[in-house]
């Protein structure tokens, strides 16, 4: 019927993959992978612009002087940087992002000279739209950030600093796994989201304030896929109305994942995210705070998700929000109360307004 051959369509676009793939074929970026292994020392499915590490020096009074005691020591250790994570960390369970936050960030930026910048498995373009202005427009395209769960980093011009992107077995393995299960896929493209159809679970994503996911056979030509060009997810994503359902299959995807190195995680519970191996929030963050000369005893970071475990674990000060899993709460200097109590404002006071 109409299904089978538009399934069997989207295969053929992912599945002669594997010789384009041998060729470094890369959405016309044939030479990336090969840059990001010498600037990155990643996996060769991780590529980076020629200067990845474009030598930004740290302004050492550009920086917070917000004094707290490190995890090991006890001693007292200079908070210079801020990560934060998006949703069930700055915005509420219903998606909405309050302006007594903003108006903390912003102080903490223009009156504390920290260094602010958003850690989050969501899209540039869906994070910024969650924050609205006047948020959205401090930070901006020119401001560093960590995205799509450490897979695309910018420093602090805007510029790409590192990305990373799963390999075209791994997403045709995804897509034919997607099929078995009878759940929804979708993959993210920086700040394009592709698509098999539309449906009312795709086009949900809206609420969580990403971009309008496209058709992929609508864009194949664009994306050069006609042209032998291979598909390149910077991640995937398998979602279902029930929670219930994702918490069943992930076994699965976990098993069909392991010959891949894939990384699976989630932020949502509906969600199952599939990443290149080695990939994480926490590594996006690290790269960042090298790029910025930058180290992670001068962090403070904020989450609430099993995806922000490392990048909790590896900040001087890691906060764990109140509606946070339990893991990420054994992992963190401070639990703050939940995010529809505004907890990421009480860190922010906590260990930098009200720091000396």
């Amino acid at each position: 019927g109409t299904e089978e051959a538009e399934r069997v369509g989207i295969m053929y676009a992912v599945g002669f993959v594997s010789a384009a793939s041998a060729s470094g074929h890369r959405l016309g970026l044939r030479d990336a992978a090969s840059a990001a292994r010498a600037v990155c020392g990643s996996s060769r499915n991780a590529r980076a612009p020629g200067r990845a590490h474009d030598g930004v020096r740290r302004r050492g009074s550009s920086f917070a002087c917000a004094a707290t005691e490190s995890k090991e020591t006890g001693t007292a250790r200079t908070i210079r940087a801020l990560a934060s994570d998006v949703d069930g960390t700055l915005l509420s369970t219903s998606h909405n992002f309050d302006p007594k936050i903003a108006e903390l960030i912003l102080e903490a930026v223009d009156e504390h000279e920290i260094l602010f910048f958003l850690a989050t498995g969501k899209s540039r373009l869906g994070a910024l739209n969650s924050l609205g202005p006047p948020l959205s427009t401090k930070l901006g395209n020119k401001s560093p950030g960590v995205f799509l769960q450490g897979l695309i980093v910018y420093g602090r011009g805007g510029q790409i600093v590192y990305e990373s992107t799963l390999a075209a077995e791994t997403i045709a393995a995804i897509i034919e796994q997607a099929h078995e299960e009878n759940v929804t896929w979708i993959g993210y493209l920086g700040d394009r989201l592709i698509v098999e159809r539309h449906t009312p679970l795709t086009d949900s994503v809206k609420i969580q304030h990403e971009p309008q996911p496209e058709l992929l056979s609508e864009v194949m030509a664009e994306l050069g896929l006609e042209k032998g060009e291979a598909l390149a997810f910077n991640k995937m994503l398998v979602c279902n109305e029930d929670p219930d359902v994702i918490a069943d299959l992930r076994p699965r995807f976990e098993q069909k994942m392991e010959p891949f190195g894939a990384v699976l995680t989630q932020a949502i519970p509906n969600q199952l995210e599939i990443l290149p191996p080695g990939a994480s929030k926490g590594d996006g963050v690290r790269r960042l705070l090298e790029h910025l000369e930058l180290d992670a005893s001068e962090l403070m970071a904020i989450g609430d998700a099993e995806n922000d475990l490392e990048m909790l674990s590896l900040a001087n000060v890691g906060v764990a929000m109140g509606n946070g899993k339990e893991s990420v709460k054994e992992v963190a200097t401070w639990v703050a109360p939940t995010n529809n109590e505004l907890g990421a404002a009480a860190a922010i006071r906590k260990f930098i307004l009200d720091s000396k």
